[in-house]
Parts: structure tokens; sequence; C-alpha cells
């Protein structure tokens, strides 16, 4: 009898060999490649949900946000007028930061004063009476063709008045006319960098319809700490809020701003005008208009060869 091969395995079963056998190394290096493909997708659809995200948060918080400021940073009720006649001043604030509070200001107007009306009336009363006025004029002057007032105004008030208007500072005249001194009078100037407070002038109440005839609206420059004058610029506009600048209706600066004195303003500033029977054109030789912001020439020369005819037979 022939000797059992014990190495030859089990009966019918046949041997197999190292490499008849699945390598799990091998298996898993091929299922790698789908694996992380699968992978791949997954991440880059996660980045294009996270942008969707963050573009719909960025979106909400730009509409969110500033709406929050708006409504903690709104302008407070404007006080009370801080006269209860005549012309005064109001004002209203808002936060504008941790340490911080912007102040806004504008004019308000009440009633008339029952003093300062009765004081225009008896002061003033002649002037649009047309009555000559019974004051530091003597009427025979007045009236006599052969002493010539104005003239006399002129020579002995021009370098005073130009040494004056020299220290005064004023303000140049805005080309137009800024609408928006009912709520905010502050109004830049180009010329010295910085703002000045303008003030509407009631053309009735001072009579500037005979003064300034041809003006449709009138400015003027309040006073301020520091000055060194009590003038003030005056600038007026016709209908298309226009600068007038030059004829019988281009403001002049005032040499005492009503501001301060009425009486004084109509002495030195009124009074003569009506010496100089409204011959603007000498008038405003001594008080010239300004230009300072080199505005468009108005009127025309048509218009003021007319208005020059005409001064000389006031």
């Amino acid at each position: 009898m022939g000797s059992l091969d014990v190495t030859s395995g089990v009966v019918g079963l046949p041997r197999r060999s190292e490499n008849d056998h699945p390598d799990v190394s091998e298996n898993l290096h091929t299922e790698n490649p789908r694996s992380d493909k699968n992978k791949n997708k997954f991440l880059l659809i996660m980045e294009k949900v996270n942008m969707v995200f963050l573009i719909v948060l960025v979106c909400y918080l730009s509409w969110t946000i500033p709406a929050t400021f708006a409504s903690s940073n709104e302008w407070s009720p404007w006080n009370p007028c801080s006269v209860t006649c005549g012309m005064g001043q109001q004002e209203r604030s808002r936060d504008c930061g941790s340490a911080c509070r912007e102040m806004e200001t504008q004019a308000c107007y009440g009633k008339p004063c029952y003093d300062d009306g009765i004081r225009k009336k008896k002061k003033f009363s002649w002037e649009y009476q047309n009555i000559i006025p019974d004051s530091t004029l003597r009427p025979k002057d007045f009236i006599n063709p052969e002493k010539d007032v104005c003239k006399r105004w002129m020579s002995c008030n021009k370098d005073t008045i130009a040494s004056y208007l020299k220290r005064a500072a004023l303000p140049s005249c805005p080309c137009l006319y800024p609408l928006h001194l009912n709520y905010n009078p502050k109004v830049w100037d180009p010329q010295t960098k910085q703002h000045f407070n303008w003030l509407e002038v009631d053309l009735k109440s001072e009579g500037l319809y005979a003064y300034k005839p041809s003006a449709k609206f009138c400015i003027r420059s309040k006073l301020y700490k520091g000055v060194q004058t009590l003038a003030s610029q005056m600038c007026c506009y016709d209908n298309e809020f226009k600068l007038i600048t030059r004829g019988k209706g281009a403001g002049t600066p005032n040499l005492i701003s009503p501001e301060m004195s009425p009486e004084l303003h109509h002495k030195l500033d009124i009074n003569p005008w009506i010496i100089c029977k409204g011959d603007w054109s000498r008038y405003n030789q001594i008080l010239p208009p300004d230009n300072g912001q080199n505005c468009s020439t108005n009127p025309d020369d048509n218009v003021i060869l007319q208005q020059r005819i005409d001064s000389e037979n006031y």
C-alpha cells in the first residue's frame, strides 16, 4: 500500500496557492476612488449651501441693521420757540454716537411784538405816507434843488464807510436764493470757507418795496460772536431766485444791522437813500452791492439803462 500524502490536503479538494486568496488591501484600494468621488461631491454641495446661507445672511443684515440704527437715531421733536413774539429759534437733536449728540436749529416766527409795532409806527409812519421826515434833515434843505445833500453825504462818508466795511468781514452773497433758510439758516461761504447764518427779510415791514423796488426776495446775514462791527450783509433776488448784482433792486451792506438797532439802521442806512432821492447809482457808490462769488450780471444792460434814466427823474 502506498503512503498517505498529508501535504496534499483533504481528499477531493484542490490545493490553493497564496495567489488564489483575495487581498484585502487590494480590495480597499480598488474601492477608494469611488468613495473619494462621492466625498468630493458632498463637500461641493455643502460649500454651495454655505455660500447661499452667507448671501442670505448678508442681505438680511443689510436691511435690518440700518433700520435699527435709523430708528435709534431719529430727530427729536422741535423744542418750543425761544420767544413768544417776534423772531426766535428752536432746536432739535439726535444721537450720533456713544458720546455725541447732533443739534439742529431753525428760525421760528411768533406774532409781532406789541412794543416793536408801536415804536416802528411812531418812528417810520411818515415813510409810508410819503411825508418829508421831521428828523435830522431840514425840510428846506431836502427840497432845495440848489443844495446837493446827497453829494455832501457821499464826500464826507466815502472813506469812513469803506474802512468800516473792510473791518466788518461780511459774508458774500449766494448766487441763488437759499430756499432752506426756513429750517436751516446756515449757508456755506466759499470766500471765507465757513458757514454763516442768514435770515429772510420781510420786504413789507422794512419798506424794501420802496428802497429795493425790483427785488422779490432779500436775505440778511446775522451777527455772530466776536464780530468787530454791527454791520450785516443784505442780498436781494429776482423772481427767478437769482442774485441781483446791480441796479435799484440790488442788496447793499447795512452799516447797522436792524437785528441790533432798527433806529440806528434807519438813520445810517435808510436816511442816506432818502436824501439821495432814491438815486441808487449814487447810493451804491458808497454802499456797493456784493458780488464776491462772481455771479452772473443781473439785470441786463438795457434794464440798467432804463433804471438810470428813471433815477434821474425820481
